[in-house]
């Protein structure tokens, strides 16, 4: 029985493996992994953005296809990106049901985050590129719709109210 007992412990040694500190970094290794693109940003002066369904944000080399920077968002429909823009070395997206960020496109870094103030009530949300520097958001429920204009870049933005009773979001319809 003794014997038995070290012959396990025996067996159980011979299968342990480690690294030696000076091995860390060469020998084990992990992978981040993205997921399946959704939206894709490309663009000659920056890398490669891409956004997943598993509302992963990150960025690729263009030539080694490199991992560059990932940011994990929100889980579910919170963190789920609806626009991709690009801006003047800066990524712009819309996340979740109000959410403005707009992101540094070499580093990934946060520049700036807007939620927006829609209405709770359930519609049809649209976001619309007017330039460079600013995003459009529409958003039709009844009896009351939003407008937004935001600026990219920068907190600052206006809103505007519309009296929309003809714009109930089970009947409205885009066109464009």
């Amino acid at each position: 029985m003794v014997v038995l007992k070290y012959l396990v412990c025996l067996y159980l040694m011979i299968q342990v493996q480690a690294l030696y500190e000076d091995q860390a970094g060469k020998f084990d290794w992990h992978q981040q992994l993205m997921g399946r693109p959704q939206l894709v940003l490309s663009s000659e002066s920056q890398p490669l953005v891409v956004a997943t369904e598993q509302n992963v944000l990150a960025a690729l080399n263009h030539q080694t296809g490199a991992l560059l920077w990932r940011r994990v968002l929100e889980r579910g429909a919170a963190g789920r990106l609806r626009l991709l823009l690009n801006s003047d070395g800066e990524v712009v997206t819309f996340s979740g049901p109000n959410l403005v960020r707009v992101w540094s496109a070499p580093t990934g870094q946060l520049v700036s985050e807007t939620a927006l103030d829609l209405p709770e009530t359930t519609g049809q949300t649209f976001v619309l590129s007017s330039g460079a520097r600013e995003l459009v958001v529409v958003h039709l429920s009844s009896p009351r719709s939003g407008l937004h204009r935001v600026s990219v870049g920068s907190d600052q933005h206006t809103t505007e109210s519309l009296d929309t009773p003809w714009a109930d979001g089970a009947r409205s319809v885009a066109y464009g």
